[in-house]
């Protein structure tokens, strides 16, 4: 299977993700967050499949993810040896998108209304 490049996903082309980026989020913090709540719960392994990102793109954009509370992490039980995969999913009410939402854009409006007065 041909990996997909980061851009060209479902998820990175999602009008949800352009606003997200659009506000000033990073492309894969976009891209992992709609991937969630497009598809649902999902390991690595599969957000790595959804949206094109390696893990090593991924570990900070889930990181930051799961500091604003946006996303949680389960375990997830693993019939294979070694260390058990975490699932991540959505957690995010819409009261608290729209909450975090509204104040980055006040942030990004910043200039523009100083200018007006």
């Amino acid at each position: 299977m041909r990996k997909r490049k980061p851009h060209n996903t479902l998820a990175a082309r999602h009008p949800a993700a352009r606003l997200l980026r659009d506000l000033g989020e990073e492309p894969a913090v976009a891209s992992v967050f709609v991937s969630l709540l497009i598809t649902g719960p999902a390991t690595a392994a599969e957000l790595e499949r959804r949206t094109g990102y390696a893990y090593s793109g991924l570990g900070p954009a889930l990181r930051e993810l799961q500091g604003r509370r946006w996303i949680k992490a389960t375990e997830k039980a693993s019939p294979k040896r070694g260390r058990n995969p975490f699932q991540y999913e959505a957690a995010a009410s819409k009261a608290k998108l729209e909450r975090d939402l509204r104040s980055r854009l006040k942030e990004r409006m910043g200039p523009l209304t100083s200018l007006l007065g």
